[in-house]
């Protein structure tokens, strides 16, 4: 019974390394092939360094954009806040004024300049990029002004509506507030005025109205200044959108790299040529298998 077992088990084993794989066999495939590897490679490796040769020197063209922002007092004074989001700023960009722009500048052009969006640095801050090559850096940056100016008139109507919001009750607050000014002070003439005539009582209740009067004008002015002062800020602060750079070339050029093409190339070739060495062999031993059964 034991060596039944063995012979099942000796069996099994021989079966096993049988269908292995050698790399001695397949070394072998591959010198025999090597023609087929050498050219398939040198084919691959040539078309490589043609198309990486036809393929233009581009640079990458940035254009900077700081995003309309208005004033807002707050509990800790006041602060600067987007007038739209970023997300809709982007949005905007890419659906309709990138696409209506380069419209009207490259009508019926198939090559006008691509144009990218990316929101890098603050939160009040994208970035407009196209890939071209040198000599069409001046439409790219005609380009990109058109589009941030485009961008810079959606949101003036939005910034002129939101700081008159902001500005109008204001104003308006201010308005009541100096007419009140120039009331107390026409009672403070009055009431010195009456002064100089009155002695005794009256002219002690004169005083006393007096006083009252100037504290009270103190404290109007105090508030009409801080209001002319928000009215100011918002105003003075609040701003449009507007360029912080426009097309600023690359250091280096964009996009992929001769040299990596080459490699690239290379790679693939060897892949290639691999590939057709144990498809050529495969083919051999096809051939080789018919020839013996005809026979």
């Amino acid at each position: 019974m034991n060596e039944v077992q063995e012979y099942k088990r000796n069996d099994v084993e021989q079966r096993y390394y049988d269908d292995e794989i050698s790399l001695i066999d397949l070394w072998i495939v591959l010198a025999r092939r090597k023609w087929i590897v050498a050219g398939v490679t040198i084919l691959c490796l040539a078309a490589g360094v043609w198309y990486a040769s036809m393929q233009p020197v581009q640079y990458d063209y940035r254009s900077g954009i700081e995003l309309a922002r208005i004033f807002e007092m707050s509990d800790g004074g006041g602060k600067l806040v987007l007038l739209t989001s970023r997300n809709g700023s982007v949005a905007l960009l890419e659906d309709v004024i990138i696409p209506s722009q380069r419209k009207v500048l490259f009508d019926g052009e198939t090559s006008g300049p691509r144009v990218s969006v990316s929101e890098r640095g603050d939160s009040h801050h994208l970035m407009i990029s196209s890939i071209v090559e040198r000599e069409r850096a001046d439409r790219v940056k005609k380009l990109h002004e058109a589009v941030i100016m485009g961008l810079a008139e959606n949101h003036a109507s939005i910034l002129e509506n939101n700081i008159a919001l902001r500005v109008n009750p204001l104003k308006t607050r201010s308005e009541m507030l100096q007419r009140l000014v120039e009331e107390r002070e026409g009672q403070l003439d009055h009431l010195a005025s009456r002064n100089h005539e009155g002695s005794g009582v009256l002219g002690l209740i004169d005083v006393q109205q007096m006083a009252d009067i100037r504290r009270e004008l103190a404290e109007v002015q105090v508030a009409l200044t801080d209001m002319m002062s928000v009215v100011e800020a918002v105003e003075e602060a609040s701003h449009g959108t507007r360029i912080r750079f426009l097309g600023v070339e690359s250091e280096n050029p964009a996009g992929t790299g001769k040299t990596l093409i080459v490699a690239l190339s290379l790679v693939l070739g060897v892949m290639l040529g691999v590939f057709g060495a144990f498809f050529s062999e495969f083919l051999a031993a096809v051939r080789k298998q018919d020839r013996e059964r005809s026979q």
